[in-house]
């Protein structure tokens, strides 16, 4: 009986420590969020001069 109560009190003891190690370890870093750049920098080039196209082939419907 003893030597179960010993092997008990070794395995909560080997447990609890194991678990100690684990949480006090630092969270990791936040991941890197998406870079915004040249692509949509070329995105908004491509809108604004698609709607000016648009925009100037309304105008010259109209006056004809």
């Amino acid at each position: 009986m003893k030597v179960k109560l010993l092997l008990t009190a070794a395995l909560i003891t080997v447990l609890s420590f194991s678990a100690l190690t684990v949480f006090s370890q630092p969270p990791p870093p936040p991941p890197a969020g998406a870079p915004i750049d040249g692509g949509s920098l070329l995105l908004v080039a491509g809108i604004a001069a698609y709607g000016y196209k648009r925009i100037k082939d309304s105008l010259n419907r109209t006056a004809e």
